[in-house]
């Protein structure tokens, strides 16, 4: 109705436009994406991927058949195919149903519901159709990947605004009405259905309407208008960077320029070409067919063949080629000026002209040659007006001045030689001297900018350039010097950066990152040396453990292992009780090899990793035998219990005449059968617990010391050792030892009954007291030095330079 009264109002035949030419104007509307999208916005992104489909064949159809017809070669130009998305929405065949017929449909079932509705569409399009998804954060909402971006639609309330249908009764009455404008849009001869599947839902509707618009717009030759809103708040002088940039990309206009950029996008044809940039080859567009000097402008400019092409009409070419060309255009055309200018004042003679006409004409003669030297124009005339210039400036110029401008120019002061200028600029002074002194001012200046830049960028290439520029004219001012010694600094950061990267030493690392931050530097080294910093502490000393261990350098990475158990404990530590190790017979079992004759197997088993001053009826352990069978697991089982026996000796809760022997034997049963070391490692553990003796438990920790300064733990037991070796004394620092042990493997036991005899002063009432263990334990103590970090200094390492002001 409302375009039927547009028309009329505008002069329209009563038929319509069939079968007339006209022009059409079509206003879109951009795609939506916002917070919360429904029903609509789905239509209106529907309608925009339509349309932007059309737009993007458009313009790539004008390209190619632009450069058909020009009989260009350019590479097939590719672009975003929106169909998969558009088939998504509104395809129907036999093996595939679209959003909008599913959703058409639904309305169809009884007790069709939006929640039926969203059901069908997972299991049509999840996981085969990659622009369609379900987020897990938003239940309610499946996603549709359109062109302009990811677009997130809440199901609900779908079906009830596809359903565009008014009550049956509704309807008759409305076609009863005597009011011309309602009987226009319910007429009387259309019948109404009541059948469902009869009714026409909004989705379709809007489907047809679309195809029918599209079908229209094939029709047409288009062209575009894209229009930008500056701001949200429509006021002007107001412009929002990123609000402009998501227009610009959601309506494909980024896509448009990608595509023209993969061809020529710029074109003129032949005589346009020649009659404009001739001038740049120094050519008379007029002597010669306009392709021949097409072909000479674009042979003098040296420009790349697949760059700039010379069509049967045309001349095509890209953006890089366009702007030099007019920078060449622009230049020749201002030296053209100016000769001209100079070379008509150049002729002029002087001699008949009064004082106010002479001194006009000498300051206009100095606005030009001012020109010709800032674009270094070196012809005849620019020559002769020069020397015209300075004989009459000469004469003017006082002493004073000249005096000003040698000094200036000798101390090479850029606000002393800034000074005399303007004062010679006031005074229309043109000289030879003051040319040398702009010169000089100049480069002074772009000498400073150049610094100025390459300081706040901390880059080693910009810095190199402006002390290069400086050295030119042997310019050595204050911030000259200091940028040599950032460039010094910077040189010397990224070294070790490079350095730091192989060896991972963290105060190194550390020093060369805040280093790097204080001259505001980068390089690769430096921001993976800044990632490690960023990372977590464990991540980070793995990193430095592997270096270190690449490097060779033991000692640190011993210290970095004892730092990550320590973490890792920390972390863990209720997982390493010693009950919970896997290879540990269980309680109840172990308690039943006591034999039949032993009373209170509950006693015995809860007291399986607790003190006790009996002796060990079996080994604890389910591996101690590693694989030996028969009577070589009887003869391990024995040694076990043997070395349970001359821990408690050593402890001096047993009695003992032989103790340098005993520990002989021990430590070769350990040498000889490794699952003898768990078990010893857990008879220490059990006799520290609910030790009542003092000293007993001190002498148990010195026996773990020397067990570990000889052999360490299996792999499966490492960590719960490593948890119990944290309880002990810091004496020994027998963390350190435990990862020193795992890190070297072995040391040989050195035998002590040949060197130390049966000493009778080593016992007491036949109990141990000392003598056979000091010198182990003396040496250990000697040993735990290289668990400490080192101080770094000058002398053993190479980067205390950085620490220094610079």
């Amino acid at each position: 109705f409302l375009v039927k009264r547009v028309n009329e109002s505008m002069g329209a035949p009563k038929g319509g436009y069939a079968g007339m030419t006209y022009i059409g104007c079509l206003d879109i509307f951009g795609f939506e994406i916002f917070k919360h999208n429904s029903f609509e916005q789905l239509c209106i992104n529907f309608t925009n991927e339509m349309l932007q489909q059309h737009f993007n064949k458009e313009t790539f159809k004008k390209e190619q058949k632009l450069y058909a017809s020009e009989g260009i070669n350019v590479a097939k130009i590719e672009y975003i195919d929106n169909q998969p998305i558009i088939d998504l929405i509104s395809k129907k065949t036999r093996s595939f149903t679209g959003l909008l017929t599913i959703l058409h449909d639904e309305l169809a079932i009884p007790g069709g519901s939006d929640q039926g509705f969203f059901d069908k569409m997972k299991k049509n399009f999840k996981g085969k159709i990659k622009a369609f998804g379900t987020p897990k954060d938003r239940p309610e909402c499946f996603r549709i990947t359109h062109y302009a971006g990811k677009v997130f639609y809440d199901h609900r309330g779908f079906l009830e605004k596809n359903n565009d249908n008014l009550a049956e009764d509704v309807v008759q009455l409305l076609r009863s009405t005597t009011n011309p404008m309602l009987q226009t849009l319910y007429p009387k001869k259309e019948v109404v259905s009541s059948s469902a599947t009869a009714r026409t839902s909004l989705g379709k509707q809007f489907n047809d309407q679309l195809k029918s618009l599209m079908k229209t717009l094939n029709k047409t030759q288009p062209h575009y208008v894209r229009c930008v809103k500056p701001n949200e708040a429509k006021a002007k002088v107001l412009f929002e960077p990123r609000n402009c940039f998501e227009q610009l990309t959601y309506s494909g206009v980024f896509e448009a320029v990608a595509i023209r950029k993969q061809g020529f996008p710029f074109r003129l044809s032949h005589a346009e070409f020649a009659e404009r940039y001739a001038l740049i080859a120094e050519m008379d567009p007029k002597s010669a067919p306009a392709v021949k000097v097409c072909k000479g402008i674009i042979s003098n400019m040296n420009f790349p063949e697949e760059n700039i092409q010379i069509g049967k009409t045309k001349v095509l070419y890209r953006a890089a080629e366009y702007r030099k060309l007019e920078l060449d255009w622009s230049i020749k055309m201002k030296h053209k000026t100016i000769n001209d200018n100079l070379e008509t004042m150049s002729k002029a003679d002087t001699s008949g002209m009064g004082k106010a006409e002479k001194e006009k004409f000498f300051m206009k003669l100095a606005k030009n040659v001012r020109e010709a030297d800032i674009f270094k124009l070196d012809s005849p005339a620019a020559e002769k007006s020069r020397q015209m210039l300075e004989r009459y400036m000469e004469e003017r110029m006082d002493p004073a001045t000249k005096k000003r401008l040698k000094k200036a120019y000798k101390a090479m002061d850029k606000h002393k030689l800034q000074e005399v200028l303007d004062y010679c600029e006031q005074e229309g002074f043109v000289t030879d001297m003051t040319r040398k002194c702009t010169e000089l001012l100049n480069q002074i200046c772009d000498a400073d900018e150049a610094l100025e830049y390459a300081v706040s960028k901390g880059s080693e290439e910009f810095l190199t350039k402006a002390l290069e520029m400086c050295d030119a004219f042997n310019y050595n001012k204050p911030n000259v010097q200091s940028a040599r010694r950032l460039l010094t600094r910077i040189i010397r950061v990224k070294e070790e950066a490079a350095v730091a990267v192989q060896q991972g030493i963290e105060e190194q690392i550390r020093a060369v990152v805040t280093a790097a931050k204080e001259v505001h530097t980068v390089s690769t080294d430096i921001a993976l040396l800044q990632n490690w910093l960023n990372m977590d502490r464990e991540e980070f000393l793995g990193i430095m453990y592997a270096k270190a261990k690449a490097c060779g350098h033991a000692d640190r990475a011993i210290r970095i292992a004892i730092e990550l158990k320590d973490i890792y404990v920390a972390k863990k530590k209720r997982s390493l009780d010693m009950n919970t190790y896997e290879n540990l017979k269980d309680p109840t079992a172990w308690a039943k090899e006591a034999g039949f004759f032993a009373f209170n197997k509950k006693k015995i088993m809860e007291g399986m990793l607790v003190f006790q001053k009996n002796a060990l009826h079996a080994p604890m352990t389910t591996n101690f035998g590693g694989g030996a069978t028969g009577r070589d697991l009887k003869a391990i089982a024995k040694a076990a219990k043997h070395n349970f026996e001359v821990l408690k000796k050593f402890m001096g809760q047993a009695k003992t005449v032989r103790m340098p022997q005993r520990l002989d034997e021990c430590f070769r049963s350990c040498a000889q059968h490794k699952g003898l070391r768990d078990e010893l490692f857990i008879a220490i553990f059990k006799q520290t617990v609910a030790n009542i003796n003092p000293a007993a438990v001190n002498r148990a920790w010195e026996f773990l010391a020397i067990c570990l300064a000889h052999f360490g733990p299996s792999l499966a037991f490492a960590d719960y050792l490593e948890a119990f070796v944290r309880n002990g004394p810091p004496k020994f620092n027998l963390p350190g030892l435990l990862a020193r042990r795992l890190y070297h493997g072995d040391v040989p036991w050195k035998p002590l009954e040949e060197v130390l005899g049966k000493d009778k002063n080593m016992y007491e009432k036949r109990m141990y007291t000392s003598g056979a263990h000091e010198k182990l334990l003396a040496d250990i103590v000697n040993s735990l030095s290289s668990f400490q970090k080192p101080d770094y200094n000058s002398t053993n390492s190479t980067w205390q330079d950085l620490k220094e002001p610079l």
